[in-house]
């Protein structure tokens, strides 16, 4: 009996771990407890809301410090784009069920070489995500929509490289130009959409992993920022 209920709770809490952000319907951020008006990521969680990017985690709660994974963060991006329908409908991933609400958006991340699988197979759509990672995301996705040529997106790290040698308090400590994130972080920070972490301006911590808060922060950046 006792392993029939430690069986029931853990199936309940993948469920629910796993559920689409959809699960609680179109929210409002006054129903959220944990979005306190003034809080640094209140304008980019009710954006997010008002958008349909995501809901919250339960009918009353947002969980912003939450960490937030690989499925979370292309699900939270392709919507932002409107859920585009990606190309093809085979999924290389045997992690990746048709089923899962994050099926699509997987297809259409990798259709637009916004990121690939961990393996040939694997997806791993449990894995949480860096700040490193979520802002190579953006930017990969930038690249392939104003359709940059490899010749231009090096003559972008040149003037990239440029500013920063030329104006260093824009210069993150953690984060070296030869790092796979460090064109994203930069490119990313020149549009204002990013900036360091609370604790040091001059620290973006590329390795620690994003959370819900920080991810929405980011798109609401992007998407605010002038792209014309």
């Amino acid at each position: 009996m006792k392993r029939a209920i430690s069986f029931f709770l853990a199936l309940l809490t993948v469920l629910l771990i796993s559920a689409p952000a959809y699960a609680y319907g179109r929210q409002s951020v006054t129903m959220l407890v944990d979005v306190p008006k003034g809080s640094w990521y209140y304008s980019a969680v009710k954006w997010a809301l008002e958008k349909g990017i995501t809901t919250g985690t339960d009918a009353t709660h947002f969980s912003p410090n939450r960490c937030c994974t690989r499925a979370e963060a292309v699900t939270f991006i392709w919507r932002s784009f409107g859920c585009p329908e990606p190309k093809t409908t085979q999924c290389p991933f045997r992690d990746v069920q048709k089923s899962s609400y994050y099926f699509k958006a997987v297809l259409w991340a990798v259709e637009n070489k916004v990121t690939t699988g961990t393996s040939l197979n694997r997806f791993s759509p449990s894995e949480y995500v860096t700040r490193g990672q979520v802002a190579t995301f953006l930017f990969r996705i930038t690249a392939q929509q104003r359709k940059w040529t490899a010749e231009k997106l090096e003559q972008d790290k040149a003037l990239l490289m440029g500013w920063i040698q030329n104006q260093p308090q824009y210069s993150f400590e953690d984060v070296p130009f030869s790092a796979y994130y460090g064109h994203a972080v930069y490119a990313l920070e020149r549009w204002g959409i990013v900036s360091g972490v609370s604790s040091s301006p001059h620290l973006f911590a590329p390795n620690r992993i994003c959370t819900r808060a920080e991810i929405v922060q980011m798109l609401y950046g992007y998407w605010n920022y002038n792209w014309s």
